[in-house]
């Protein structure tokens, strides 16, 4: 998967169940496609193997897997980006910890577990009932938030470490933006400015690189479109782009909000989602 301190869905989920893994008692290492190359390092006490050549480390999690001699091979990441023979001839048992975001389930994730004859391993209900409509026999995981630090939080405290007026109605999105269409990040904010004619004071919170890296939407050529500019409060595009936003700071970030907008037309877990309930549950004054 991802590195485990890379501040992405999969990132979190690393850093959060590798430990307890270990903590349970078995030998776990970590291979990471994303967040570190050329050597290895430790994290909490477990070695961190780096990434390969290949986009998602297929040209080496099988290298690492003989290194550490594994037993079993956990991958946390999209299923159908992998080789399904390179999974077939891993020195290990696989299970794929997939997300699953279409119905029915998707003919490339089909193809790789038929292909390999990995486990699947849902991380919602809807991908256990499209795996298993598919044919296959899933185990179940839901992915997880640390509850210590995605706790309630006082509104009125948080809009003042924002710097945010207390009396704005606040919506806020944290959502990739790696094309144009997967977030529905124009039309989440096309939403936001019918409702903004309605409630001038309102203000929109977004978390993610405003300019889309090169692939996705420019939002904020989007936002002067449509005459919200000055509603929009952004995220440091260099904050964003290097991680450096702790998850105890999105806690903060998200006790702000009256309103999270998770809207999606593909979502294999959106984790934001979850994220998001508990800071919003201790308002100060109602």
């Amino acid at each position: 998967s991802n590195a485990p301190w890379i501040p992405s869905g999969y990132g979190c989920q690393t850093a959060l169940f590798a430990p307890r893994l270990a903590s349970l008692g078995h030998d776990v290492a970590i291979s990471a496609f994303c967040g570190i190359a050329g050597t290895r390092t430790m994290y909490e006490g477990l070695l961190v193997y780096p990434a390969g050549s290949e986009p998602y480390g297929g040209d080496v999690l099988a290298g690492h897997a003989a290194d550490w001699k594994a037993d079993l091979v956990i991958t946390l990441m999209d299923a159908w980006v992998l080789s399904g023979s390179m999974l077939r001839d891993m020195p290990a048992r696989v299970a794929c910890w997939m997300p699953v975001d279409c119905a029915p389930l998707s003919l490339l994730d089909r193809q790789v577990l038929e292909a390999s004859g990995a486990t699947p391993v849902a991380m919602s209900g809807f991908g256990r009932k499209q795996l298993t409509e598919a044919g296959f026999k899933p185990l179940y995981v839901p992915h997880g938030i640390d509850l210590s630090v995605f706790t309630p939080r006082d509104k009125r405290a948080a809009r003042e470490k924002l710097g945010l007026p207390q009396d704005a109605y606040v919506i806020g999105v944290n959502a990739q933006n790696l094309d144009a269409i997967r977030k529905a990040w124009p039309e989440q904010m096309t939403a936001f400015a019918v409702f903004r004619k309605k409630h001038p004071e309102a203000l929109l919170l977004v978390h993610t690189q405003a300019d889309g890296f090169g692939t996705g939407t420019d939002l904020r050529e989007l936002a002067s479109r449509l005459c919200i500019s000055d509603a929009v409060k952004w995220t440091s595009p260099y904050l964003y782009a290097t991680g450096n936003t702790s998850a105890e700071e999105m806690s903060w970030w998200y006790a702000c909000c009256d309103l999270y907008s998770g809207a999606s037309y593909a979502e294999g877990f959106g984790l934001p989602l979850l994220e998001a309930m508990l800071p919003r549950n201790a308002y100060a004054g109602g």
